[in-house]
């Protein structure tokens, strides 16, 4: 597990090469373990706020520090993230055998999101002044399914596909 992630963060630029199924495993759960060990964190200072201010004491500016901190620490860590999962993933689609224009899903599950919050505040604004439009339904659908089909990818062995076979 060490060594996937210490080259997850070596191969921070590289988009071309492969990332076995395992490497890509053994990042997504650090990944997942940084966010919880830093969700649980953010929640004893969140419950640690909440009883100083029920007892009126001392520690909530210290309690609700520790909790922006933890915010902080969390769209940082988001923001320092993206390229390399980005790299990553590409690297991984080009190793189940899959050409590099596959790398769109990737661009696309990124975007979706967004253009569905987007979306989904048109939809409020325009239901709100009683046109009824619903755009932003049928984009996280599409997401969904762009999701699904990466975790396929991402499940897929090495040349699966077979463009790399010889």
């Amino acid at each position: 597990m060490l060594s996937a992630y210490k080259d997850y963060w070596k191969k921070y630029f590289r988009f071309s090469g492969r990332s076995t199924r395992s490497d890509f495993w053994w990042v997504v759960l650090a990944n997942v373990l940084i966010g919880i060990l830093v969700t649980m964190i953010s929640s004893g200072s969140v419950v640690s706020a909440l009883g100083s201010a029920f007892n009126n004491g001392n520690q909530e500016q210290a309690a609700t520090g520790l909790a922006g901190f933890t915010v902080v620490f969390i769209v940082l860590y988001q923001l320092l993230t993206i390229i390399p999962n980005l790299s990553l993933q590409s690297r991984r689609i080009i190793d189940t055998g899959l050409s590099g224009w596959w790398f769109i899903l990737v661009v696309l599950a990124y975007l979706l999101p967004w253009a569905s919050l987007v979306a989904l505040l048109s939809d409020a604004y325009h239901a709100a002044n009683g046109s009824g439009t619903s755009n932003s339904l049928w984009l996280m659908i599409l997401w969904v399914i762009v999701e699904i089909v990466l975790l396929v990818i991402n499940l897929t062995p090495t040349d699966a596909f077979g463009r790399h076979r010889s």
